[in-house]
């Protein structure tokens, strides 16, 4: 029922093999899943049908370590199996051996496309704190970790300094933004505590250890190199062959390129590079499913029609009819632009969100608070045709009032 996750489940079951595992799927079964499955469950469902599961040995270790979740990171991202993959592997083997040397990443691609959701991802899934520096905003080595000791205002550190400081001896995780923007002078601050995990506290000048953080260098450099290789080596190939293509090249590459921008000190640090790529067609539909999925959820809220919070556009439910058309519509002609990542398709949908704002506001009654106590206006995102060729996105009030059962379903 996944198979095609972009398209509706079938009603219909194909012939199965009497021993078949999907024998439990009966046709009632299949019907109401048929109903329910919106593309983003569709999608996932495939996603994991296709993923191997640990095997004994690791999971043993990785429980002894409390690093199981580690092994969810697929199922909390949008494509970027490749870039998910090189993250589990390189974070449980750093784990699995308990090294007590900093474990340095550099994820490195076009911006919006899943760099910072993959740091939340490791932050979430392995307890961990994470600190998030724009680097585009740190000029100096005072900015970035405070005026050493002797120098004014030194008791005061910097954001970062007192992250260090606050984990020292625990693991954390540091996740450095747009680290092509770092000067020299910022870099070099940071050879030692890169290198050896030993760090000195601005505030108090006592040694910080730093043997266990977990540094992210994100970074756009080498973006078009990314993208070309996606176009030449991996947009024309299945999904089969996609899962088994080397990207060593790639990064060796990026390497290369690292080395000439960062310096060999900062580049001869980075333990991993983790390229990550535009997204399928397909996996930009999904994107877009995951910012209707938000507007479904923001729909669903209660109607305040006073401060602090004004929402007058709410408590209703929103259906989506043939929801994998719908967002392959959304994504295409150029809607979904690489450069801009997820960006640009929550813009796209954001003509969705327009549509519904003033379907809702055709009503002559006015809202009043006093509406949360009815049953949840429904309302139906659907393609209709304006031409023998062309679609477009409409939404229109359901005639019925009923609950909000099935709203995320695809009819």
């Amino acid at each position: 029922m996944w198979e095609e996750y972009v398209k509706d489940p079938n009603v219909e079951a194909p012939a199965m093999p009497a021993r078949s595992a999907s024998k439990w799927c009966t046709p009632e079964q299949r019907a109401i899943l048929a109903q329910t499955l919106n593309l983003t469950m569709r999608y996932f469902l495939w996603r994991a049908s296709r993923l191997q599961p640990p095997s004994t040995r690791t999971l043993q270790i990785a429980a002894a370590h409390a690093m199981t979740p580690l092994f969810r990171i697929p199922y909390q991202i949008i494509g970027q199996m490749i870039g998910a993959k090189i993250v589990m592997d390189e974070v449980y083997a750093y784990l699995a051996f308990n090294t007590k040397k900093p474990l340095i990443m550099a994820f490195a691609g076009l911006s919006g496309h899943g760099k910072t959701e993959l740091a939340t991802q490791m932050e979430h899934l392995l307890s961990l704190k994470l600190h998030d520096v724009d680097c585009a905003q740190i000029q100096t080595a005072h900015n970035l970790l405070g005026p050493p000791v002797g120098y004014k205002q030194n008791e005061v550190g910097s954001p970062l300094n007192n992250h260090l400081a606050a984990h020292s001896g625990r693991r954390c995780v540091i996740f450095l933004d747009e680290f092509d923007k770092t000067n020299k002078e910022c870099r070099d601050a940071l050879l030692k505590v890169l290198d050896t995990g030993m760090y000195r506290d601005r505030k108090t000048n006592l040694e910080v250890d730093g043997s266990r953080f977990i540094w992210i260098l994100a970074t756009n450099l080498g973006d078009t190199a990314i993208a070309d290789f996606h176009s030449k080596h991996i947009a024309v190939l299945n999904n089969e062959e996609v899962e088994k293509i080397s990207i060593e090249p790639l990064r060796v590459q990026l390497s290369s390129m690292f080395r000439d921008a960062f310096s060999p000190p900062i580049a001869g640090r980075i333990n991993s590079i983790v390229p990550l790529f535009p997204f399928s067609p397909n996996e930009a539909a999904v994107v877009a499913h995951k910012f209707l999925l938000d507007l479904q959820d923001d729909m669903r809220k209660p109607i305040a029609t006073t401060e602090p919070e004004l929402r007058f556009i709410a408590h209703s439910r929103l259906s989506v009819i043939d929801d994998g058309k719908l967002c392959q519509h959304l994504v295409a002609k150029d809607r979904y632009e690489p450069q801009l990542g997820a960006r640009s398709i929550a813009t796209s949908v954001n003509r969705v969100r327009t549509a519904l704002a003033l379907e809702y506001s055709k009503s002559g009654e006015e809202i009043q608070d006093q509406d949360n106590e009815r049953p949840l206006q429904g309302y139906t995102a659907q393609l209709t045709p304006i031409s023998d060729t062309e679609e477009e996105v409409s939404v229109f009030r359901d005639q019925s009032t009923g609950s909000a059962d099935g709203e995320v379903g695809s009819h």
